[in-house]
């Protein structure tokens, strides 16, 4: 019984195909020690990342002049006092959960 080329061609394929794919799925294996190194870096990169972002406000605001300064505490203040008196009463949001947040409406 002989064996012609054409079929230790189409074995020597088959085995390289399923060589192939065998290795593919087991490199795509990640280990537990690889993921808490990516997490680790993930965080230094968050962590950078904030600490720039805070420098840059930190350099911003010290740039701003002493008249802009205040005039952000006076909004902020009009703010604080135009939200105090656009919210519902503890009451109110207490006991009338479906009561309507639109004051014009009533």
């Amino acid at each position: 019984m002989s064996f012609s080329r054409k079929f230790f061609n189409l074995l020597f394929l088959l085995i390289l195909t399923v060589s192939i794919a065998f290795s593919g799925c087991r490199t795509s294996e990640v280990s537990k020690e690889q993921v808490q190194e990516l997490e680790k870096v993930d965080n230094q990169l968050q962590k950078a990342y904030r600490k720039e972002y805070e420098d840059g406000l930190k350099r911003h605001r010290e740039m701003q002049s002493d008249y802009t300064k205040e005039m952000m505490k006076q909004r902020k203040k009009q703010e604080k006092q135009y939200n105090k008196n656009q919210e519902r009463s503890f009451w109110d949001r207490l006991f009338k959960k479906k009561c309507k947040t639109d004051f014009g409406n009533g």
